[in-house]
C-alpha cells in the first residue's frame, strides 16, 4: 500500500519562511533608505549646479553681475529664500531694478527671464518631505512654490529652498566686525569674485529648514563656476555659529554669521571670526 505525501507547507515551515523574509527586509531597508537619501543628495547638488550655470548665462547678458538679491539698497539680509515678493519695496527702493526684473529676485530672475525653464531645480528633494509645499505649484497660505503667474495665483511671495549668496564683504568683516550697513550692497559678480565663490547652498542657518530636514550630515553648495561640492559637518559647527539661529535673529550680526557660513563652505573648513579676509 502506497503512502501519501502532502506537498503543502507545514505550519512550522511557513513560519520559518516568513521569518527569513522579515529578516531580509530588516537587513535591506536601511540600505534602501541610504540609497534613496544618496539619490536625493545627488539631485540636490545637481539642482544647485544648474542654477549656477543659469546664473552664469544671466551674467553674460548683465555685465558680469549675478542675479539681483534683496530689494533693500543697503542692509542686505544674505541668503533668504524669496524669489518673488508682492510688495512695493523693490519698486520704491530701486526703480531701475524693478523696471528690469519686476518683483522677481535671486533664482526667480533666472526663471522669469527664461535662463532656466525648470523651476524644480529651486527645491531640495529631501527638504520637500518636511515642507511638501516647497515645490512648483505648492502653497502654504499665501506663500507659494514656483508659479508662472503669481498675481493670478494670489501669491504674496514665492520661495525656494536654498540660500542664495548676494554679496561678499571680504576684508570688511576682518576681526569679526560686521560692516556698516551702508557698505552692504549687492555687488557679487563674476567680474570681481573668484570662481570658487559659493553662490547657492543648502540652508545652514535656519533651524526651520536646516541640516536635519535636508541631508543630515552636511550641506550641498554650488560655486560661481557651476561646480558643486558637499560640506561634511557632522558636528553642526556651521549651524551652531549662533545657536543654530543665525538667520532668524535680524540685523548685521545675521549677515556676518551667514557670511561665515558661506566662507566655511568655500574654504572647506570652519572659519574663525577674525579670519574673513580676502584670499
Amino acid at each position: 500500500m502506497r503512502s501519501r505525501h502532502s506537498n503543502a507547507f507545514t505550519l512550522i515551515e511557513l513560519l520559518v519562511v516568513i521569518s527569513i523574509i522579515a529578516l531580509l527586509i530588516a537587513l535591506l531597508l536601511p540600505a534602501l533608505g541610504a540609497a534613496r537619501d544618496s539619490a536625493k543628495k545627488i539631485q540636490c547638488s545637481a539642482n544647485q549646479q544648474q542654477m549656477s550655470v543659469a546664473s552664469a548665462a544671466f551674467a553674460v547678458d548683465f555685465k558680469g553681475d549675478t542675479p539681483p538679491g534683496s530689494e533693500q539698497p543697503v542692509g542686505i539680509k544674505i541668503g533668504i529664500y524669496a524669489v518673488y515678493k508682492q510688495n512695493a519695496a523693490w519698486k520704491n527702493n530701486d526703480p531701475e531694478r524693478f523696471r528690469q526684473f519686476g518683483r522677481y529676485r535671486r533664482a526667480g530672475v533666472i526663471m522669469s527671464l527664461g535662463y532656466s525653464t525648470a523651476p524644480e531645480i529651486m527645491y531640495c528633494p529631501a527638504l520637500m518631505e518636511a515642507h511638501p509645499w516647497l515645490k512648483p505649484g505648492g502653497q502654504n497660505g499665501n506663500s507659494f512654490g514656483w508659479v508662472d503667474d503669481p498675481v493670478a495665483a494670489g501669491a504674496n511671495n514665492i520661495q525656494m529652498s536654498y540660500f542664495y549668496r548676494e554679496t561678499y564683504q571680504g576684508e570688511e568683516y576682518h576681526d569679526g566686525v560686521a560692516p556698516d550697513q551702508s557698505l552692504m550692497v549687492n555687488d557679487l559678480s563674476y567680474k570681481r569674485d573668484t570662481s570658487d565663490m559659493v553662490l547657492f547652498s543648502d540652508a545652514f542657518a535656519d533651524p526651520k529648514r536646516g541640516m536635519d530636514q535636508a541631508h543630515g550630515d552636511g550641506y550641498n553648495f554650488a560655486r560661481l563656476d557651476g561646480s558643486g561640492s558637499f560640506f561634511l559637518d557632522a558636528q553642526r559647527e556651521i549651524e551652531n555659529f549662533k545657536g543654530g539661529n543665525a538667520y532668524h535673529g535680524g540685523g548685521q550680526a545675521n549677515a556676518f554669521l551667514l557670511e561665515r557660513g558661506f566662507e566655511s563652505l568655500r574654504r572647506d573648513a570652519i572659519v574663525a571670526a577674525d579670519d574673513l579676509v580676502e584670499p
